[in-house]
């Protein structure tokens, strides 16, 4: 991990992103059951398309550049043919979104999400959130607003519907996005915390929800 992020040469970082996903491999597979050797073998071969591609930009790179240094490339690659950088960042992007199981190209992840050990699965998310840390200002009150949002839409859409908590989180974070785009950050809990309020005030049951009638 350490070496990942670290390097200052693309190169580099493609070895050890390797490394440390051989590693989670071997985790991802620890205990030999037929369901995590399923996963695991969906984990490797898309990986392994992954890979083919992440060199093949890599190659394409240095062809361009003649460099596969961080620091070069900032010069270099402002002289290179904008339509090939095009090409070879969408190479990365679907390269480095399969490895990170990023929608909608997370194919390998249903079916390896849910067969490691709990010990693994602690590891796995010890180390998520020890390289997320640095990206956010992380502090013990930050799952709040997470939480408040998640109570907000398992309201919204109906508590007694699985359906409608769907649909509710779905409606939530559109209306989130289009605030985003045309207001700015600042209003976006206002709007969405209201539209949240006024639903309620139309439908106290929920958008999806429905009266259950109970005789005593």
């Amino acid at each position: 991990v350490s070496g990942a992020f670290l390097t200052g040469d693309l190169f580099n970082l493609y070895v050890w992103f390797e490394v440390m996903l051989i590693a989670s491999f071997g985790l991802l597979v620890m205990g030999g059951r037929r369901v995590q050797m399923d996963a695991g073998i969906k984990y490797v071969t898309l990986n392994l398309i992954s890979t083919i591609l992440f060199l093949s930009g890599i190659g394409l790179l240095y062809g361009v550049t003649g460099t596969l240094n961080f620091a070069d490339l900032h010069y270099k690659i402002q002289d290179a043919d904008p339509g090939l950088v095009t090409v070879i960042a969408t190479m990365f992007l679907v390269a480095f979104g399969i490895k990170s199981a990023v929608f909608p190209l997370f194919f390998w992840l249903p079916a390896a999400y849910h067969t490691p050990a709990f010990a693994v699965s602690a590891v796995f998310a010890a180390i998520a959130g020890m390289l997320i840390a640095p990206l956010f200002n992380v502090s013990a009150e930050m799952g709040t607003l997470f939480g408040l949002k998640a109570f907000a839409v398992a309201i919204l859409g109906g508590i007694a519907s699985a359906g409608g908590v769907f649909a509710a989180g779905l409606l939530f974070g559109l209306v989130e996005a289009i605030v985003t785009i045309y207001f700015g950050s600042a209003f976006t809990q206002i709007f969405t915390f209201a539209l949240v309020i006024l639903a309620l005030a139309l439908r106290p049951d929920g958008l999806f929800g429905s009266k259950t009638l109970v005789k005593v």
